[in-house]
């Protein structure tokens, strides 16, 4: 018996030991940091800032949550099928691989999954009912865990930090001093982990009011936006009084020592130099308080009510400023360049004018008619094999059920249901969500649509990893997939880019076709171009970067779409182009954006891609400076679509939008509109659209070509240097943008035998 006894304590004294090696082992070995390549210190915080009135005692028992992205297995592997797959011209072009057999190839050892949890049990004492593995293995969810194990866990220091941008925003917790570190022996098995460093949006692209500089000296009122239609142009205007303070008083008579009796706009065309002048009675304007813009507003993307804010901030005035709304009451021709100038009469007295310091452009609006006898789709054309699509919201952006059927209604469509997954507050629609789910639905019609919401950020971002671990886990996910979304790639760490591409060859694999937007800012993604213009290099985006993804950019409807087009002529007779073509999408050109395009700083271009991208480069890059774009990385956008006043229905009003953001939805519908044809006739979808795309002899037919456009402005300038839309493909529009008819036929060249 003693012997017995003897001999379990031993067994229980090597069980002990061990246990004490292992913890002493996680905390004294050495450490790795992850993410070690982000500076910290250039990590845009989003207008997040520390509570530095806050004792470090008060928040340490407070709690949050992270993913730990587990390395995948195999990547290599599956990256060879996903190409071998989409290739139309090999032999295994349209098989697919179903998510068992994906998770058995890449999804993470059993052993390792355990490892890393008894590292996050024993370090950061977190139970294991705190920690949940995704069913594809490879993202372990962690939740509750106090900030002071936290802290022990990742040696950090997170701070509480709030919102100066919004408001009713909860707390954060972030580390902004040093980076976090793992013991080196589970640095290994890990890629990521998210909501340490980086600063989650609070505001989508689509809620940045413009920047507003300070007024210039004199009385006249300021434009705060122009407002462009159809051959006419309105403004909204900041009002000064005649000695040149701001307009404060009520809104019926905001200057009473000098009161407005009208406001006025003149326009000159530049070509023509023709001038049209007019006055408005102040009394029959809409005019109102910052402050009453702001409380009327129906969505956060209501324009004036965003704009005014801006305006009143940015020049230290009071949400008391009056602004009004002067209608369009003259006749301009669309797509040709306009100036705009804005007077007050006080009386029997003029003010000084104000002159907007751009070019403005009236145009046409575009609806989903417009597009479909643009890209030759049939009037009223529905999908004849059905198929599926959907589209992705992140950053609390939802739609309004109200809004799409009033959409379906106003552009003559039949309505049609959408499945959700996620969450959707139908009480506060966005301008992104409502635009991407009416333009994919309106264009692609009898096409199940699933409006896709993600309710969180992958550390600052948008959680583009969590989105596709949902997509991917699904049994049978939408085939095509429209996500107008993106960040700079200076903004993000490689292992989290280089994840997320993971999860896009994954994608791949399972012929699910992922289209993202390229950009509203052309060379320099989604950084402010009047900062980016000061340094010596192009900022690329991610995902439109990935070379997995198809990136679309925006073109926009002109008549200028040859560079013959208004030149003169030896006798100095002006060119005049009368036919309504597209260019690429500028803020030099009228747009509200720039497409966004270039070449990753971080991926490389497919094989297929690479000889489009040498002879572009070695034809019309020369007078751009060596450095500021990577001559070897992938070229983006690979397709455009239309990107300019397209009519949303937002908060039961007609709202114009432009942008990528347009653009992605509208090519995605067309793919979904190609999928239906391909299900008609028992042949699998398109997937992964690039090998196709770049394949001959599709480009050269299917597509309408671009050769006008620059991409060199931003949101707030424009820059020196940017890419030039040119004849074939270009980082500008692609290789332009689709023709349904043509595609139609040259589809049977393609996949007839597959």
């Amino acid at each position: 018996m003693r012997k017995k006894v003897e001999a379990t304590w031993g067994v229980l004294s090597v069980i002990l030991l061990v246990l004490v090696v292992s913890v002493v082992g996680w905390t004294e070995e050495f450490r790795v940091p992850l993410e070690g390549d982000r500076r910290l210190e250039l990590i845009n915080k989003n207008g997040w800032e520390i509570m530095s009135k806050v004792e470090e005692g008060e928040y340490l028992n407070e709690r949050m949550g992270f993913v730990v992205a587990l390395k995948q297995r195999n990547m290599a592997e599956l990256e060879r099928y996903a190409y071998n797959v989409s290739d139309p011209t090999g032999k295994d072009y349209g098989k697919t691989m179903d998510k068992v057999e994906m998770m058995k190839l890449i999804a993470p050892l059993p052993e390792s999954v355990q490892r890393v949890k008894d590292w996050l049990m024993v370090e950061g004492k977190i139970s294991p009912e705190q920690m949940t593995l995704n069913p594809s293995g490879d993202f372990l969810s962690v939740t509750g865990v106090q900030i002071r194990n936290i802290n022990m866990l990742l040696r950090v220091n997170l701070r509480p930090h709030s919102n100066k941008l919004r408001d009713n925003v909860r707390t954060i917790y972030r580390e902004t001093q040093r980076h976090y570190t793992v013991p080196k022996s589970v640095a290994d098995l890990i890629d990521y982990i998210g909501s340490i460093i980086n600063f989650p949006k609070v505001i989508s692209e689509f809620e940045q009011a413009p920047l507003i500089f300070s007024p210039p000296s004199g009385n006249g009122p300021i434009i705060t936006l122009y407002l462009p239609g159809d051959e006419e142009i309105g403004a909204f205007l900041l009002m000064r009084c005649a000695d040149g303070s701001p307009a404060t008083g009520p809104k019926n008579n905001p200057c009473p020592g000098s009161p407005i009796t009208s406001v006025g706009l003149r326009v000159r065309e530049s070509f023509s130099y023709v001038d049209q002048s007019f006055q408005v009675p102040y009394s029959r304007l809409h005019c109102d308080s910052c402050q009453g813009y702001i409380n009327n507003a129906r969505s956060s993307f209501d324009t004036n009510s965003r704009a005014c804010k801006t305006a009143v901030q940015y020049n230290n005035y009071n949400l008391s400023t009056v602004f009004c709304i002067v209608p369009a009451d003259n006749k301009v021709r669309n797509y040709l360049p306009v100036t705009l100038t804005a007077f007050t009469v006080f009386g029997d007295t003029n003010s000084n004018d104000y002159t907007y310091p751009a070019d403005i452009y009236a145009g046409a609006f575009v609806t989903p008619l417009t597009l479909t006898r643009r890209y030759n789709i049939p009037d009223n054309y529905q999908s004849i094999g059905g198929g599926s699509q959907s589209v992705a919201e992140f950053l609390g952006q939802y739609y309004d059920p109200a809004d799409l059927t009033l959409f379906f209604k106003a552009m003559g469509i039949s309505p049609a249901p959408v499945t959700l997954v996620g969450p959707n507050n139908a009480s506060q629609p966005g301008g992104e969500a409502s635009l991407d789910i009416q333009y994919m639905m309106g264009i692609a019609q009898n096409v199940t649509t699933t409006f896709w919401s993600i309710n969180q950020t992958n550390d600052g971002q948008e959680a583009f990893d969590v989105w596709m671990a949902s997509v991917l886990n699904s049994n049978n996910p939408p085939t095509v997939h429209s996500i107008s979304y993106g960040d700079d790639e200076s903004s993000l760490s490689l292992a989290y880019m280089n994840r997320v591409n993971n999860e896009f060859i994954k994608a791949a694999s399972r012929r699910l076709s992922i289209i993202f937007s390229s950009g509203d800012s052309g060379v320099n993604s989604g950084a402010n171009a009047s900062v980016a213009c000061s340094g010596n290099k192009f900022s690329p985006a991610f995902p439109a970067g990935s070379p997995w993804v198809t990136a679309v950019g925006a073109t926009q409807f002109s008549t200028q779409t040859r560079r013959v087009c208004n030149a003169d002529t030896s006798d100095k007779i002006g060119v005049r182009c009368e036919e309504v073509g597209e260019i690429g999408s500028s803020i030099r050109t009228g747009s509200r954006i720039t497409s966004g395009g270039g070449f990753s700083n971080v991926f490389k271009p497919q094989p297929f891609q690479v000889p489009i991208l040498n002879n572009y480069i070695s034809q019309y890059t020369k007078n751009i400076p060596s450095g500021y774009f990577n001559t070897s990385g992938r070229g983006y956008p690979d397709v455009s679509a239309c990107g300019r006043n397209f009519v949303v229905v937002l908060g039961k009003e007609y709202v114009p939008v432009d942008g990528t953001s347009c653009a992605a939805p509208t090519f995605g519908a067309v793919v979904s509109l190609l999928n239906g044809v391909l299900l008609s006739e028992g042949k699998p979808v398109l997937g992964f659209l690039n090998p196709m795309i770049y394949s001959t002899p599709f480009y050269p037919g299917a597509f309408n070509d671009i050769v006008m456009g620059k991409n060199e402005c931003g949101f707030a300038a424009c820059c020196k240097y940017g890419f030039e839309a040119e004849i074939g493909w270009d980082p500008v529009t692609g290789f332009g943008t689709p023709n349904f008819g043509a595609i139609l036929k040259l589809l049977p060249l393609i996949v007839n035998s597959k």
